[in-house]
């Protein structure tokens, strides 16, 4: 049984408007929908239309920079991840 985005909402206490779902298929639509905002993927044409956004490219990074994340942001935090791994 996967997580749901009502699951996280209880678990974690974070508000449903503050959730971002990432799909592409016609089982991800209420997930899409329950998030604060739901970004299709690569999707099929009704996901797309049920979502927020849209992306159609080939990585799933693209959708740090619609969030507003740096490449500079990435590669900090890449950093940081590493250097506590060691």
């Amino acid at each position: 049984m996967g997580w749901t985005v009502g699951t996280l909402v209880m678990v974690t206490s974070v508000p449903p408007a503050r959730t971002i779902a990432v799909g592409d298929g016609a089982n991800d639509i209420d997930m899409l929908a329950a998030a604060g905002l739901g970004i299709a993927f690569n999707a099929k044409p009704v996901v797309r239309e049920a979502a927020d956004a849209a992306l159609s490219v080939p990585y799933l990074d693209a959708i740090l920079f619609l969030l507003g994340i740096s490449r500079r942001e990435v590669e900090l935090a890449d950093r940081l991840e590493e250097e506590g791994a060691m």
